[in-house]
């Protein structure tokens, strides 16, 4: 029996390199391959998608999103731990986790497609191995990652950076985000100190595939202005090296950072989870929720911006309000006091009045009120 997990993924994918730095520091024997083919007729045909990271399983599971895949991995494997044991780490851990998959993701889409360098160096990756993938290669090839490109593209309006007024919003929320965080981590090396967490693999997430491995300004300016960033992204790169112990703790700079970053993706939660409850009204039990939602205006950084959401973004900001929720008094009342610095007490406060659960790789309404 095979032995090894299969990462589908690539290294210019955001999220495949979540779950490849997961793989790497748990030590899980895995190989990573991207067959066109196998992701759009076998797995999607599972999964119902065509989209990658998928792992699977030696005994031929399938698992989709990265969220689920290290929920699965980590109940399975608890060697190498990532979660962090302190209650008010790990809320910390989930905001961030909300931020970095459903926020700054929109940086990272900027960087990309509105730089016209980091456009022609995606388009060629994107021919080269995903026509690759299919036997393609030189004019053909290229035709393919044109017509990705082009749908890749075809996201930007929804996620706010179609015109200047979003595209300036982004690159500034970027260029500032990232300074504190450089600070952050060459401090202590990770996050939360001498060894990597859950936080330090979404972070990394953040980074890897387009901001600091696309050719572009957006990767000139870390190698020029962050370099404990760029160390910490390399570190996390070979995340099987990195150390196992160490202790945990929340230090002023990197509590900067949350100061920063965490209004933002607090308000985008709050105004994800209103437009949740209003279609909450006409949807039926436990049937498929996933839907989009109108643009959703907030502060990035000091100036106006707004982006579409999903029923998906939704059931991320609840799995932050399930870790304060589980607490116990004494962990609620440490959390309320960092939670009140970052932006997110009165999230945190406000439950929503249903439940979502993610089933047979969809999102559905499990309950309301």
């Amino acid at each position: 029996m095979n032995t090894e997990y299969i990462h589908h993924g690539v290294m210019f994918s955001y999220y495949s390199a979540k779950t490849r730095a997961y793989l790497s520091y748990k030590r899980l024997p895995f190989i990573e391959r991207y067959e066109g083919a196998d992701i759009s007729r076998r797995i999607a045909e599972v999964t119902h998608k065509v989209m990658i990271p998928v792992v699977e399983t030696p005994q031929g599971e399938i698992l989709q999103d990265t969220t689920e895949i290290i929920d699965v991995l980590e109940a399975r494997h608890p060697q190498r731990p990532l979660l962090p044991a302190d209650p008010v780490l790990m809320l910390l851990t989930r905001i961030v986790e909300f931020f970095i998959d459903e926020l700054w993701v929109t940086t990272a889409m900027h960087t990309r497609w509105n730089d016209p360098e980091s456009k022609r160096f995606a388009v060629s990756e994107f021919g080269r191995r995903i026509g690759g993938s299919f036997g393609m290669e030189g004019e053909a090839a290229l035709a393919v990652g044109e017509r990705v490109a082009a749908q890749m593209q075809s996201y930007l309006p929804n996620l706010g950076i179609a015109d200047e007024q979003g595209q300036q919003a982004a690159q500034s929320f970027f260029e500032s985000a990232s300074l504190l965080l450089d600070r952050a981590v060459g401090a202590v090396s990770y996050a939360f100190g001498a060894r990597p967490t859950l936080m330090d693999v979404c972070l990394f997430t953040g980074y890897y595939a387009h901001q600091y491995r696309d050719h572009g300004a957006a990767h000139a300016f870390l190698k020029t202005r962050t370099p404990d960033l760029c160390y910490f992204l390399d570190n996390m790169q070979a995340a099987h090296c990195a150390p196992e112990s160490g202790e945990l703790t929340l230090t002023d700079t990197f509590l900067d950072y949350l100061r920063y970053i965490g209004p933002p993706a607090a308000a985008f939660a709050q105004g994800t989870v209103a437009a949740t409850e209003s279609a909450v009204a006409d949807s039926e039990i436990g049937k498929d929720f996933l839907r989009g939602y109108d643009p959703i205006g907030f502060r990035l950084g000091d100036q106006d911006f707004s982006r579409a959401a999903s029923s998906f973004t939704a059931w991320k900001a609840q799995r932050v309000q399930e870790v304060y929720q589980a607490m116990d008094a004494t962990d609620q009342a440490r959390a309320e006091d960092v939670a009140g610095r970052i932006g997110w007490l009165d999230f945190l406060r406000q439950p929503p009045g249903y439940q979502l659960a993610r089933e047979d790789y969809q999102i559905v309404l499990r309950s309301v009120g």
